[in-house]
Parts: structure tokens; C-alpha cells; sequence
């Protein structure tokens, strides 16, 4: 068995083709929209296809000397493309940004948070 120490990478955000240099978080859920079947006599039958998506989670840091990006520039139901790279690989969709608020607590930075609906899209 190999022990030996890889490298490993990070996912890069870009929003409109503007780098996210502020992001600290990003989680990107690729949903199947598969819905389960169920019947009598079976119990669990299989599935059926539904709608795919992306729901994408991003978090950024706010920096004293302003947002990296206006809210109001991004309000709710705004179109966007989504561009995220790692390991090689692209993901880019349009996507709908669906809120963000905005947090911070004792001992930590201020940061938005923005949630956004996408297109399900493979890696290429």
C-alpha cells in the first residue's frame, strides 16, 4: 500500500467570468431528480426520471474596503453563469441566483452567502 503524499487541489469560482477571489466556501450538489417507485407488491420498484440540477452553496469574505460584489448587482432571479474549476476539469452553466444573506459573529469575518439553482452539466 502507497503512502506516499499527493497534491491536492481546490474548486476556483468564477461568477460572469469574474473571479470569487473572496470565496472562502463553495458546495455544489448535482441533484438527479430521480423519484423513487414504489408499489404493493413490489415495495421499491425502481425509479423514475425527473428534473436534474445543481444546487450551488458559495460563501465570501467581505473586505473592510467593500463587497467583491454588490448584492444589488445580483438580486434574486438574476441569470447568471456559474464557472467552477478543479482538478482539471470545468463546470459552467447558467444558473439563477436564488437569495444570499449576509453573517458574521464574534471572532470571525463578515461574509455573504449566496445560494444558486443551476443546470445539471458534466465536468469536461
Amino acid at each position: 500500500m502507497s503512502t506516499a503524499f499527493k497534491k491536492y487541489d481546490r474548486v476556483v469560482v468564477y461568477i460572469n467570468g469574474q473571479l470569487m477571489a473572496e470565496e472562502a466556501t463553495v458546495s455544489m450538489k448535482f441533484i438527479s431528480g430521480l423519484s423513487k417507485v414504489k408499489t404493493v407488491v413490489k415495495g421499491f420498484a425502481g425509479v423514475c426520471k425527473g428534473s436534474e440540477e445543481v444546487d450551488i452553496s458559495m460563501s465570501s469574505a467581505i473586505p473592510v474596503d467593500g463587497f467583491e460584489f454588490m448584492p444589488a448587482s445580483l438580486p434574486q432571479g438574476t441569470v447568471i453563469n456559474v464557472a467552477a474549476y478543479t482538478a482539471s476539469k470545468t463546470y459552467s452553466a447558467d444558473a439563477i441566483v436564488m437569495g444570499y444573506d449576509i453573517s458574521h459573529s464574534t471572532d470571525d469575518h463578515a461574509k455573504i452567502s449566496l445560494d444558486i439553482a443551476g443546470q445539471y452539466q458534466d465536468w469536461a
